[in-house]
């Protein structure tokens, strides 16, 4: 508070003050701007931690690097975050993506895509969802990228392996 600064670059995993858990990206930027109104939080966070930046963006960060970012770009993000503007490294855009579905915005699989899907999780290639549905490998290569897309998953494996969650 004393040096009240205009952008605060935070660890979003940061340890609660008793050490007992880990206090989320909401949390960190609520604490840093319920202290601070007006400031710019960037959060610093590990990739492939979806719940988490989705949380901070949500709490009010102005953006989000990954913990792997380079000088040049944690600087791009402090200065655009100075200047009001929004930013998020491409590893952390992704990352958001995925967080924002998985809290129940993920977008509805058409029948079709859900047929595909189901395959695909049987760890089908094109070729044999192709055969089995009576469409061409083009159409199904369509289908697959909208289901990936739709469901946040990276790939086919990342695909199954939710399927075994569920």
């Amino acid at each position: 508070r004393e040096l009240r600064p205009d952008v605060v670059l935070a660890d979003l995993g940061l340890p609660a003050d008793d050490g007992s858990d880990v206090i989320d990206g909401a949390g960190v930027a609520d604490v840093l701007l319920g202290a601070l109104p007006g400031l710019a939080v960037v959060g610093l966070c590990e990739g492939g931690d979806e719940k988490l930046v989705a949380s901070a963006m949500r709490a009010g960060a102005r953006g989000c690097v990954d913990m792997g970012a380079d000088g040049p770009e944690l600087a791009r993000a402090v200065v655009a975050a100075g200047r009001g503007q929004a930013i998020l490294s491409g590893p952390v855009l992704a990352t958001l993506h995925r967080g924002l579905r998985e809290d129940g915005h993920e977008q509805p699989l058409t029948e079709r895509e859900r047929q595909v899907r189901g395959l695909m999780e049987q760890g089908l290639p094109d070729k044999a969802i192709a055969d089995l549905l009576v469409l061409s490998i083009k159409t199904v290569e369509k289908h697959a990228g909208a289901v990936l897309r739709k469901t946040g998953a990276r790939n086919r494996t990342e695909l199954a392996a939710r399927a075994g969650r569920r």
